[in-house]
């Protein structure tokens, strides 16, 4: 299902992605549009808008339009790169005139070179434009693998912090990854139906084997747990953090060795 529109930086402006005029120093810098003149604009991956290899990808946005002058009447519409023409214009304005104008614009989702990508179409005289975007929609998923993280002393206990990643595998698009809570369980959530690699990293410790899984749509699919061995002596000073840490050792280990200091007043005997 589609989630709501999201601002691309909450409580920010809007982040421009395209402004045609020379010196502009943005994208799209001396791209002036002529008559039935057509820029290709990159949009997905830019201005917080997820990119097309994210698990939960743009599929549209909602972009502040702004025409810029142009050289006798006309319109321009903004539709996705893998659309051949248009039906409607997103802007009418006169020449000379500067007017922005918002509009929802899908982005090009067919996986092929411009995907994630918009067209800006011109449809007479010359003119320079800008976009704005100030907002998004994407993809949302209710799937998601779940597991846990212990390491491999005796007794076994949680890693805390460690990363875990899944990375899409035979033609599944997405990745993403989590880290581990106290307990060292996580929990990865909006994960598209497809195949995965799911992966563990922590300092301190050897990375183990990948799992493979499959998830199916709708499912949580939990996973075995993830055996991390340490690279050093389980001392509540060296070791990786876990839930069992120095703050909770007996509290022989615990109690101060330090001399004691005593306060004295200058001058006193």
């Amino acid at each position: 299902m589609l989630r709501r529109p999201r601002r691309s930086i909450p409580g920010h402006h809007a982040t421009r992605i395209c402004d045609t005029r020379t010196g502009s120093g943005l994208p799209c810098t001396g791209q002036t549009l002529n008559a039935l003149g057509v820029d290709t604009i990159v949009a997905a991956g830019k201005a917080g808008l997820p990119a097309t290899t994210s698990s939960t990808p743009a599929v549209a946005f909602i972009a502040n339009l702004t025409a810029i002058a142009p050289t006798q009447a006309t319109y321009l519409t903004l539709y996705p790169a893998n659309q051949t023409g248009h039906s409607v214009s997103d802007i009418n304005l006169r020449a000379g005139e500067v007017l922005p104008n918002l509009a929802v614009v899908q982005v090009d989702t067919s996986g092929d070179t411009g995907n994630g990508d918009v067209d800006l179409f011109n449809a007479a005289g010359r003119v320079n434009a800008a976009i704005d975007v100030e907002g998004w929609f994407q993809f949302t998923y209710t799937s998601g693998i779940d597991g846990t993280v212990m390491d491999s002393q005796t007794p076994s206990q949680p890693v805390f912090d460690a990363k875990v990643t899944y990375t899409a595998t035979d033609g599944t698009i997405g990745t993403g990854s989590t880290t581990t809570d106290i307990n060292g369980d996580y929990t990865l959530t909006d994960v598209p139906p497809g195949t995965y690699l799911v992966t563990v990293r922590d300092y301190g410790y050897t990375t183990p084997s990948a799992q493979a899984i499959t998830v199916d749509p709708g499912s949580l699919v939990s996973l075995p747990a993830f055996t991390l061995a340490s690279q050093h002596l389980r001392n509540p000073l060296f070791q990786p953090f876990t839930s069992i840490s120095i703050w909770n050792m007996p509290s022989a280990l615990t109690r101060s060795t330090s001399p004691r200091i005593s306060y004295r007043p200058h001058g006193s005997r």
